[in-house]
């Protein structure tokens, strides 16, 4: 909700562009899929290759009743299996890249050092994707809590199929992977907004946290926009805004970003000449109470009488 100011009015207010939510739904379906061939891999390799019967070939074969004959228990066992490989493989990196830099040392070499990065000439257009970059990670840090929420909301249905039933059908993770995501990305597409007003062009995001910026008509320079192919096609893109103090600020996936500069345009007019009315009645007012002043400060000589 915006915070209106006196007699300001908003004059356009719209979501970002539902769009963008095309690539990421692909993304989650991507994903999804992934979600269930490795579910179901992993259920493959415990029941075919790690725990079988005796008459299977296998690593282990449980007796019946026994401890490991469980699934949940085998379940287990693989996670402990994998977290000590993790940390037997970070440890292992550590000692070699210690030796290694302990026969540098006595071979007389100095320590290796990170390359610095090249010096290349900042052109306008890795500006202006520089800038689009740090927008975009700006507005997605304001929704780190839900992208927190999701995440161990994911790690919670992931986990609880895995202790807490036996043979979960591998569609449970797929699903498990994809609902967190799903609420989250559609959560921030729908509540990032942007809204014209009277007197102002403004932003706001956030479910939990809130992120708002404003940009006042008198602080403005000039705004311009930015469509690639697929853009165009799909009706959104992103307007970069310069301030008269010479900072530049963007703003991502706007739905039809020519019609929302030509109404930041006409309002903007508007506005200024709304500014202009106004100064000038104040400086007609001003007159008439300095020329008001002044008659009364005037001494009132009387006009002399006239000879007979």
């Amino acid at each position: 909700m915006i915070d209106l100011q006196g007699d300001e009015k908003i004059i356009l207010q719209v979501r970002k562009s539902w769009a963008t939510l095309v690539p990421q739904v692909l993304l989650l379906i991507v994903v999804g899929f992934a979600a269930y061939w490795v579910s179901y891999g992993f259920y493959q390799f415990r029941d075919n290759f790690l725990f079988t019967e005796a008459s299977q070939k296998g690593v282990f074969h449980p007796s019946a009743g026994s401890w490991f004959a469980n699934g949940m228990h085998q379940n287990i066992m693989i996670l402990l299996g994998l977290a000590f490989l993790a940390v037997a493989t970070f440890i292992a990196a550590k000692v070699v890249k210690a030796q290694r830099a302990k026969k540098r040392t006595a071979a007389g070499l100095p320590p290796k050092t990170p390359k610095p990065p090249k010096d290349v000439m900042a052109t306008p257009e890795a500006e202006l994707k520089a800038l689009l970059h740090r927008s975009s990670r700006r507005l997605t840090s304001y929704y780190r809590v839900e992208r927190y929420i999701a995440s161990v909301a994911m790690i919670i249905f992931i986990g609880f199929g895995i202790f807490g039933w036996n043979d979960v059908s591998p569609w449970y993770y797929m699903v498990v992977a994809v609902l967190p995501l799903t609420a989250y990305l559609f959560f921030r597409w729908y509540m990032t907004r942007y809204a014209l007003t009277s007197k102002r062009l403004t932003i706001s995001a956030g479910l939990i946290s809130s992120f708002f910026w404003d940009l006042p008509f008198d602080k403005y320079d000039e705004i311009s926009g930015d469509q690639n192919f697929v853009e165009r096609i799909l009706c959104f893109g992103d307007l970069t805004v310069n301030s008269v103090g010479g900072s530049r600020e963007a703003i991502r996936h706007v739905p039809h970003p020519e019609r929302m500069r030509k109404n930041f345009h006409a309002v903007r007019e508007e506005y200024k000449q709304h500014i202009m009315a106004r100064a000038i009645e104040r400086a007609q007012e001003t007159r008439e109470r300095e020329a008001a002043k002044e008659g009364e400060t005037q001494p009132h000589n009387e006009p002399p009488g006239q000879m007979p």
